[in-house]
């Protein structure tokens, strides 16, 4: 199911991201299909870019970095988006996905 991503809402970004790369495999399979087997020839070279973009270094390296990135950021966030939300509590929390990422970093 496509997700709509919302410009005001990081973990909108996290659920869409995660159904690209739960669905990566399908998605490249399907854009080879395009690619190869369409008739339209204007479908097919946009699967094409689609597929060259979605097995590029870069898109992989950075969606794997968002899905971390975000993965530190959802409970932070998700704490800060309470209407009682305790300020103290948002602080130690992002200290301590701060030291949590710090000690993965260094292994």
């Amino acid at each position: 199911r496509l997700k709509r991503v919302s410009c005001t809402r990081w973990m909108s970004h996290k659920f869409a991201l995660d159904v690209v790369l739960n669905t990566y495999v399908a998605i490249v399979e399907c854009l080879n299909v395009i690619r190869s087997e369409s008739g339209d020839k204007k479908a097919g070279s946009e699967a094409g870019g689609f597929l060259n973009y979605f097995q590029s270094t870069r898109f992989v390296y950075t969606a794997y970095s968002f899905k971390v990135l975000l993965q530190i950021l959802e409970p932070v966030s998700s704490l800060l988006q309470k209407t009682d939300f305790d300020l103290l509590a948002a602080s130690f929390l992002i200290k301590k996905k701060i030291r949590k990422n710090c000690f993965i970093s260094i292994r």
